[in-house]
């Protein structure tokens, strides 16, 4: 089983780890989140695992490339990636 905090958007929990998993020869039968997403990749994986991919809560947080951010062309925002928000909240 693989297990994983949130899951908006599903790389996570439905590419990374079960490549981790199958690497080292293993199969992955269930997951579980605390939170999941609605992107396609989630649903991928709801289709993949059925009843055996368990979360507390499904929310809809919409997920833009820079290019499409609605902040950002408003000017309210920028966008930032994974790795400089981990920086600066050191």
């Amino acid at each position: 089983m693989a297990l994983n905090g949130v899951s908006l958007q599903g790389r996570c929990v439905g590419l990374r780890l079960p490549q981790f998993v199958e690497g080292l020869r293993g199969t992955v039968v269930a997951a579980a989140v605390f939170a999941k997403g609605t992107t396609d990749l989630v649903r991928q994986t709801e289709q993949r695992l059925g009843d055996l991919f368990y979360s507390t809560v499904q929310v809809d947080v919409p997920i833009y490339p820079p290019s499409a951010c609605p902040l950002c062309a408003s000017g309210q925002g920028s966008a930032l990636s994974w790795r400089e928000f981990a920086e600066a909240c050191r």
